[in-house]
Order: structure tokens, then C-alpha cells, then sequence
């Protein structure tokens, strides 16, 4: 809840729950293309990864 001017405004109540997902070759950057939407951070030295990666981001 956040109060802006003596209102409580439900910040939940205007976000949207969308799944997303991500389909391609190993080793393209898909984690890393996960990883910057969600944590705005780039790793250049990630190592590859195998099966499902999950995060979430409030829009």
C-alpha cells in the first residue's frame, strides 16, 4: 500500500500477471534476456543453463 496525499492506493490492484515464455537455441541469452527485464543487470560471464529458470517483475 503506498499513501499518496491522504489516500491509500492499492498498487496490486493495477498490475497484470503475465507469463512469459522464452524458446530458443542454448546458449543465445535467454537467461541473460530474463535477467535484465526483471533485475535491469547483464552478466557477461554467465554460465549456460539447463531446464527453467523463473523470476517476476512488477509492471
Amino acid at each position: 500500500m503506498i499513501n499518496a496525499t491522504n489516500r491509500n492506493i492499492n498498487v496490486y490492484a493495477a498490475s497484470l500477471h503475465i507469463p512469459v515464455v522464452l524458446i530458443g537455441d542454448s546458449g543465445v541469452g535467454k537467461s541473460n534476456l530474463l535477467l535484465r527485464y526483471t533485475k535491469d543487470e547483464f552478466r557477461f560471464d554467465s554460465a549456460s543453463t539447463i531446464g527453467v529458470e523463473f523470476a517476476t517483475r512488477l509492471v
